[in-house]
């Protein structure tokens, strides 16, 4: 009996040792930032510094034209109703913080969907992790509204099939 108790003990700590290796080596990029009935887009704002009152105003509408698509029963797609949520970061007004920054929610916050202000160029490192990870971006005042759009024609949350109908959108 022994070497069998002592065999599926060493199994439990192996199976373990996996979960954690798992955890810690994959990104967590790896996993939609679709999590039940919330899709997470992210951005970042100038909070501080010289394009803080822009910034700031605009932080404002998003979180009124947000609390209003959430109050109305939110986006609806591929047969799902979702709430939309904001994960953002202050970039202190700096282009190369900004970019650090979505760089993080692609990568490590697992954010597909974006809101790039206009005025930020983005550097080399971001545009090919947007691209790498077929993240959809939007520029523009109206994200949101281009957002739930999107999903709702698309009929679907998936990144890479919103990224393409955002994409034909700014063609035509």
């Amino acid at each position: 009996m022994f070497p069998l108790k002592l065999f599926y003990n060493c199994k439990t700590i192996f199976l373990h040792f996996l979960l954690i290796v798992n955890l810690i080596f994959i990104p967590s990029s790896a996993f939609s930032k679709i999590v039940g009935d919330k899709i997470f887009i992210g951005t970042t704002f100038s909070l501080s510094g010289e394009n803080s009152s822009a910034s700031k105003s605009f932080k404002i509408k998003i979180d009124k034209l947000l609390k209003d698509i959430n109050q109305s029963g939110g986006i609806n797609a591929g047969g799902k109703s979702y709430k939309l949520e904001i994960i953002f970061y202050n970039d202190e007004s700096v282009s190369t913080k900004s970019n650090h920054l979505l760089v993080r929610l692609i990568q490590y916050d697992g954010v597909q969907f974006l809101i790039v202000l206009e005025d930020i160029n983005l550097s080399d490192k971001t545009q090919n992790a947007i691209n790498d990870y077929d993240i959809s971006v939007v520029r523009s005042n109206q994200a949101l509204s281009i957002y739930k759009e999107a999903f709702e024609t698309v009929d679907s949350v998936n990144s890479k099939q919103i990224r393409d109908f955002l994409l034909k959108k700014i063609k035509n």
